[in-house]
Protein backbone atom coordinates (compact mmCIF):
# COMPACT_ATOMS: atom_id res chain seq x y z
CA UNK A 1 0.00 0.00 0.00
CA UNK A 2 3.04 2.59 0.65
CA UNK A 3 4.48 1.54 -3.28
CA UNK A 4 0.84 2.66 -4.66
CA UNK A 5 0.62 5.71 -2.18
CA UNK A 6 4.12 6.59 -3.43
CA UNK A 7 3.69 6.35 -6.57
CA UNK A 8 0.41 8.09 -6.82
CA UNK A 9 1.57 10.69 -4.78
CA UNK A 10 4.59 11.25 -7.45
CA UNK A 11 2.00 10.98 -10.47
CA UNK A 12 -2.18 11.01 -9.78
CA UNK A 13 -3.01 10.31 -13.35
CA UNK A 14 -0.92 7.31 -13.37
CA UNK A 15 -3.35 4.23 -14.72
CA UNK A 16 -2.75 0.56 -15.43
CA UNK A 17 0.53 -0.81 -16.83
CA UNK A 18 2.38 2.91 -15.84
CA UNK A 19 0.74 2.62 -12.34
CA UNK A 20 1.89 -1.09 -12.18
CA UNK A 21 5.55 0.07 -12.99
CA UNK A 22 6.08 2.82 -10.73
CA UNK A 23 4.68 0.21 -7.35
CA UNK A 24 6.79 -2.32 -8.95
CA UNK A 25 9.67 0.24 -8.86
CA UNK A 26 8.83 1.71 -5.05
CA UNK A 27 8.20 -1.87 -3.56
CA UNK A 28 10.49 -4.10 -2.25
CA UNK A 29 8.56 -6.98 -2.67
CA UNK A 30 9.87 -8.71 -5.97
CA UNK A 31 6.70 -9.61 -8.14
CA UNK A 32 6.67 -13.01 -10.31
CA UNK A 33 5.56 -11.96 -14.07
CA UNK A 34 2.26 -13.27 -13.22
CA UNK A 35 1.73 -10.29 -10.27
CA UNK A 36 2.40 -12.86 -7.15
CA UNK A 37 5.16 -12.48 -4.89
CA UNK A 38 8.28 -14.58 -5.47
CA UNK A 39 9.44 -16.80 -2.56
CA UNK A 40 6.85 -16.77 0.68
CA UNK A 41 5.00 -13.69 1.45
CA UNK A 42 1.51 -12.13 0.83
CA UNK A 43 -0.70 -12.98 -1.93
CA UNK A 44 -1.28 -10.33 -4.74
CA UNK A 45 -4.30 -10.06 -6.99
CA UNK A 46 -5.29 -7.85 -9.90
CA UNK A 47 -7.78 -5.13 -8.63
CA UNK A 48 -10.32 -6.63 -11.18
CA UNK A 49 -10.31 -9.99 -9.43
CA UNK A 50 -10.83 -8.80 -6.05
CA UNK A 51 -13.10 -5.74 -7.13
CA UNK A 52 -15.60 -6.26 -9.69
CA UNK A 53 -16.33 -2.52 -10.00
CA UNK A 54 -12.67 -1.58 -11.11
CA UNK A 55 -13.16 -4.24 -13.58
Amino acid sequence: MTALAEALAGDPSLRGPALATAVTARSGTVLAPGGGVLGEGWFVSRLRATCPAHG
